[in-house]
């Protein structure tokens, strides 16, 4: 499979990340006496089954993103209406000067002949409001599209965004893993590396609201400076 910048380390190494628990568990299981059975499933598949290992991959790839999109992203942002993009054009936010904010909105009309809401309408209703910025907002990600800096501003939103979904996934495997270990007395390195995943995973879900709103700002700011 052949990725572009964005997909290779926004989405597979995100992946990647998630299935070290599991690569911890299936090392140890074939290493053991458990389950001869195992190891002759892991060899045919290690030698001739290697397109099911990328299909599964691919898989996790669309379940990390599918987590992290739903569960995080759309309950943080309110879908789009929350969204630092969004905020920072309205009259109520102080994160850019009214002047800034003024040059965008004549911007976008000259540009796209949309007018974006004004005060009045905002006031009257903020979230018709923030709808009408939102959809402004596409029209400028459509203009300014990987321009410059941006694309490294996206990517870096979208690695740890979809990092965050595939960390659910992750920390159970994790868990499990340290149980397990555990219980059959495994080797230190084992139970020590999969507690280290399991904190490590929990963290990113505990302040994942943290990280995907600054990196969030930071491509936002970023839109706008290469749009104006």
């Amino acid at each position: 499979m052949m990725f572009d910048k964005y997909s290779r380390t926004a989405r597979l190494y995100p992946a990647i990340i998630t299935l070290l628990p599991f690569m911890l568990l299936s090392i140890h299981l074939s290493n053991t006496e458990l389950s001869s059975l195992f190891k002759e499933v892991l060899a045919i598949k290690i030698t001739a089954n290697m397109g099911a290992a990328v299909v599964l991959l691919y898989l996790l790839m669309q379940a990390n993103r599918y987590i992290s999109k739903v569960f995080f992203e759309k309950r943080f942002f309110k879908g789009e209406l929350e969204m630092p993009t969004t905020r920072f054009m309205l009259f109520s936010d102080n994160e850019y000067s009214e002047q800034k904010k003024e040059h965008v909105r004549n911007k976008v009309k000259n540009d796209f002949n949309f007018d974006m809401p004004d005060f009045e309408i905002e006031r009257s209703n903020e979230i018709e409001a923030k709808k009408l910025i939102a959809e402004a907002v596409g029209l400028i990600r459509n203009k300014v599209k990987d321009g410059n800096l941006l694309l490294q501003h996206n990517i870096e939103y979208g690695f740890f965004r979809n990092l965050i979904g595939g960390s659910v996934l992750g920390s159970i495997t994790a868990i499990t893993g340290v149980v397990y270990f555990y219980k059959v007395n495994a080797h230190w390195g084992f139970l020590l590396l999969s507690i280290s995943l399991s904190v490590v995973f929990l963290l990113l879900v505990l302040f994942s609201k943290r990280i995907i709103n600054y990196f969030g700002k930071l491509y936002a700011k970023r839109l706008f400076i290469e749009y104006l």
